[in-house]
């Protein structure tokens, strides 16, 4: 049920006029939210031509702004479930595509894993002879730059995968799969964080409109009220 519906219907039930006019008058005042709870009671009797001791129509229009209240009430609440839902779905959406982000092992570390296997299937290249001058070169520049990739084992010689193997401790290496990780992460969050403002830049723009025309629209009432009073 929309506002304007259970304006219309509260209305009737109260007895009170329940026109296409008076129910959007109504509404305007509602959807208010500058206006105060006796400001708009006093602008509904106005619009009703109630007079001051009419108690009975006092009352019916309190029920009324009694039951707008609860109906607002129970939409916001609505609204801000589907927003966290969204946001949720959103969070759940971004964490998967950095896990498989995370899943997809860098370089260094599918040469890391292979190194492991040729080293586990391949026992007797601990026992090659001694290593070259070239040998020795290659091992001090991985010593100097151990954060660069490794080699694929298929690319070396017998003893430069006996160096590689038996020379480097693959935990110490740098875990740049955890780098990749927590880079997807970082910008995963900034995504949120960009999306979460666009929104709110929307939302706020969708209620300051909504409440200019709500103003323009409660002024013309105004005005047709007052002409109807002049009249009286």
């Amino acid at each position: 049920m929309s506002l304007q519906e259970l304006v219309a219907e509260q209305l009737g039930a109260l007895s009170l006029r329940d026109d296409p006019d008076t129910v959007e008058f109504v509404v305007g005042l509602v959807e208010e939210e500058s206006f105060e709870a006796e400001d708009r009671r006093s602008a509904i009797l106005g619009m009703l031509e109630a007079e001051d001791d009419d108690v009975t129509t006092a009352d019916a229009v309190d029920k009324l702004l009694e039951e707008t209240s609860v109906y607002q009430d129970k939409v916001l609440a609505a609204r801000r479930a589907a927003e966290e839902a969204e946001a949720a779905a959103a969070a759940a959406a971004a964490e998967e595509a950095a896990q498989s982000a995370g899943n997809k092992l860098s370089p260094a570390d599918e040469a890391k894993r292979k190194a492991e296997l040729l080293k586990a299937s391949h026992p007797q290249y601990g026992y090659l002879e001694e290593e070259t001058e070239a040998d020795r070169l290659a091992r001090e520049e991985a010593e100097r730059a151990p954060d660069k990739a490794l080699l694929d084992p298929r690319q070396m010689s017998k003893k430069q995968r006996k160096k590689a193997l038996e020379g480097v401790d693959l935990l110490a290496l740098p875990n740049l799969n955890k780098a990749h990780v927590d880079a997807a992460e970082k910008q995963r969050r900034a995504a949120s964080a960009s999306a979460a403002q666009a929104k709110k830049a929307r939302d706020e723009a969708d209620r300051k409109k909504q409440k200019d025309d709500e103003k323009r629209k409660l002024e013309e009432k105004r005005k047709k009220a007052q002409k109807v009073e002049r009249k009286a």
